[in-house]
């Protein structure tokens, strides 16, 4: 969606959630409850993500409430 002079992404899902402390730790190769959760991949997509965003000067946010959802909101200048 663009808003002006910026490109807005958001990516919402009504998953487990994360807590604060999880978007906090978010890296390379990191995985939030394996062990309750099946999961599939390395671990890299929000990292890749947050390396491009910057590259590219922009802003990029998590709002998550555990058990409800997660929003990721992306930014881009046009």
């Amino acid at each position: 969606k663009v808003e002006g002079s910026k490109f807005n992404l958001y990516v919402i899902d009504n998953g487990k959630g994360m807590t604060i402390e999880e978007i906090a730790t978010i890296g390379a190769f990191v995985q939030f409850n394996r062990k309750s959760w099946e999961q599939q991949g390395s671990g890299l997509g929000l990292v890749i993500v947050q390396h491009i965003v910057k590259l590219y000067s922009g802003e990029f946010t998590i709002d998550s409430i555990p058990g409800k959802g997660t929003t990721v909101s992306i930014s881009l200048p046009c």
